[in-house]
């Protein structure tokens, strides 16, 4: 989900796992990633892992 640059969940895509959107014609499909303020390295490597695990099954 969007959370860049406050590297927080916006409010409308909270507590989604998944979220389909279309912008200008262009499907977006959204996937929960694990979002931290202030990512140390273990934070990083969690929200890369939580993105790939989502992604696998959305199909």
């Amino acid at each position: 989900m969007p959370n860049y640059p406050e590297r927080k969940i916006y409010h409308d895509y909270r507590g989604k796992f998944f979220h389909t959107e279309y912008k200008n014609g262009v499907q977006i499909q959204r996937s929960y990633v694990w979002a931290r303020p202030a990512p140390k390295l273990i934070d990083r490597l969690l929200l890369d892992a939580s993105f790939l695990v989502k992604a696998l099954f959305q199909q």
